[in-house]
C-alpha cells in the first residue's frame, strides 16, 4: 500500500517538474522565435550582389524558415503534453 502512495507522490512530483520544464521552454521558444524572425529580416533585407552570395543567403533563409517550423512544431508538441497531463 505504501508503494502505491509512494509511486503516485513520485508520479505527481515528476509531472509537475515537467510541466515546469515545458513551462520554461515555452518562454525560451518565444523568445528565440523572436530573435530568429529579427535575424531572417536583417539578412533578408540586403541586397543581392553576387551569384554565390544570393545562393547563400537564400540556403541561410531557408535554414530560418527551418528553425521556425521546429520551434513551432516543439510548441505544438508541448501544448499536447501539457494538455493531456491536465485531462487526468
Amino acid at each position: 500500500m505504501d508503494h502505491d502512495f509512494s509511486d503516485a507522490q513520485k508520479h505527481a512530483t515528476n509531472m509537475t517538474e515537467l510541466l515546469t520544464q515545458a513551462d520554461i521552454l515555452m518562454q525560451i521558444l518565444s523568445k528565440v522565435r523572436e530573435s530568429v524572425t529579427s535575424f531572417k529580416k536583417t539578412i533578408g533585407g540586403i541586397p543581392r550582389v553576387t551569384i554565390q552570395f544570393n545562393q547563400a543567403k537564400k540556403l541561410l533563409l531557408d535554414a530560418l524558415d527551418d528553425c521556425t517550423t521546429v520551434f513551432d512544431e516543439t510548441e505544438k508538441a508541448l501544448l499536447r503534453i501539457v494538455t493531456k497531463s491536465q485531462t487526468k
